[in-house]
């Protein structure tokens, strides 16, 4: 039904950006405000920081697409017996599809040695909610200072990670 590629290329973290710009622009604003989804965007959903967290970090990246329409973004970053989502970034109406179900499931299939999973939610981001379905429970919170002057008031997340289980 959608086709995910891991994303390697300068063109296809562009395409991401490309992605992050619309998605954030979107649904961030409302939240966070105008001059922080900017910032944001510039520095940490650009192609440029996008290929230095692949290259440089070892973050892994997935695009997703319906045909030729990129629909969803993931980064994952496989730590020693875990697995932290930095990202995960779903189209408006692709939204509450099982998009991000399907991209997690995909992140957790890839590393096998996780055994937990765990990211940051903005604390009034909807999600909280699908995480929750999904099994994540919050752990704790964090308020992170991301320069510029801004920062993220998030809740901590995880839940484990059961192999053969259907996420």
């Amino acid at each position: 039904m959608y086709d995910t590629i891991r994303v390697h290329s300068a063109h296809e973290a562009e395409r991401v950006a490309a992605l992050a710009r619309e998605i954030w622009t979107d649904f961030y604003t409302p939240l966070i405000g105008a001059e922080q989804v900017a910032y944001m965007l510039a520095n940490r959903q650009s192609p440029e920081a996008i290929s230095e967290a692949i290259h440089e970090e070892g973050v892994c990246y997935d695009l997703m697409m319906d045909g030729e329409r990129d629909i969803a973004y993931c980064a994952v970053l496989p730590e020693k017996e875990s697995l932290f989502v930095s990202k995960m970034y779903v189209r408006k109406e692709y939204r509450k599809k099982g998009i991000a179900r399907l991209l997690l499931r995909r992140a957790v299939n890839e590393h096998p040695n996780a055994k937990r999973v765990w990211l940051y939610v903005h604390k009034r981001n909807e999600s909280v909610e699908g995480y929750k379905r999904m099994g994540f429970v919050i752990e704790g919170e964090a308020v992170t200072d991301i320069g510029g002057g801004f920062v993220m008031d998030d809740y901590i997340m995880a839940r484990p990670v059961i192999y053969g289980e259907d996420l």
